[in-house]
């Protein structure tokens, strides 16, 4: 078990959640030493989706008494500065695969299947990332930092990571070329074709645009093969989507030790 997995093992008991809020089950922490911020993903539902995850965001958003904000995703690297977009409607989110937001008043989100879900937290602000292979080689995350030092003022080195659940190498096979995206150590060869380390590749980008390891948080649960189970479009393809949430209370203060 990693630190992780005993950080978000006590929240979750602690916060005693339960299927029933949602037309899905889902899981929800406190980010450790900011007792202000929320983070989490929705689980796979007994039966099959039963809607949609901008669905999920928008009656999400109204139990915490937030704005709701997803994203149409193109599994790319652009991030959308969230406090500079006006509220729209379900059918009309604006297009990207990260979300950053400095205020309080939002609840934002992005859909997965395997793709991995980042979060940040700075003193400056939040933001959530959606990081399949195709973000993570447009180097999607030292995007985000550069966008959190550049408008927030915040270096690197004093953000915060988490990554939630998503593929991991055991599991994410990719063809020759995709591999070849990807430096050496973190894929090898798999029967006949390769594996690919996205949890490592987000690490090793981590710490080489200035962030800290020990603010590197990883909660290793693969999509595919571990529990409880979310949707793997590995797995099941086309069966759902996770939706993968954050927000702010009024006070994100480091809480007492």
């Amino acid at each position: 078990m990693t630190a992780m997995d005993r950080v978000w093992a006590e929240q979750a008991v602690q916060m005693e959640l339960t299927s029933g809020l949602l037309p899905c089950p889902f899981e929800v922490g406190v980010w450790p030493g900011r007792a202000g911020v929320r983070f989490g993903w929705t689980l796979e539902a007994p039966g099959g989706p039963e809607a949609s995850t901008a669905e999920i965001c928008f009656r999400l958003a109204d139990l915490v008494d937030r704005i709701p904000i997803c994203l149409c995703q193109v599994h790319g690297d652009t991030i959308v500065d969230a406090d500079r977009v006006q509220p729209v409607d379900i059918s009309s989110p604006p297009v990207g695969d990260g979300l950053m937001s400095a205020g309080r008043r939002l609840l934002m989100g992005v859909s997965i299947a395997d793709c991995a879900p980042v979060f940040l937290a700075s003193r400056g602000g939040v933001a959530v990332l959606h990081a399949g292979w195709r973000g993570v080689a447009g180097r999607i995350l030292p995007g985000a930092l550069e966008l959190i030092e550049r408008l927030w003022g915040v270096s690197p080195s004093d953000v915060e990571l988490i990554l939630g659940p998503c593929i991991g190498p055991c599991c994410f096979e990719v063809s020759a070329a995709v591999a070849a995206l990807f430096p050496e150590h973190v894929r090898r060869r798999h029967r006949t074709g390769w594996h690919v380390d996205l949890p490592g590749t987000l690490l090793d980008q981590w710490l080489s645009s200035g962030g800290a390891a020990q603010r590197f948080m990883r909660l290793d649960r693969c999509t595919v093969c571990g529990t409880p189970l979310m949707y793997s479009h590995r797995r099941a393809p086309n069966r759902g989507r996770n939706f993968a949430f954050m927000y702010r209370l009024e006070s994100d203060q480091a809480s007492p030790a």
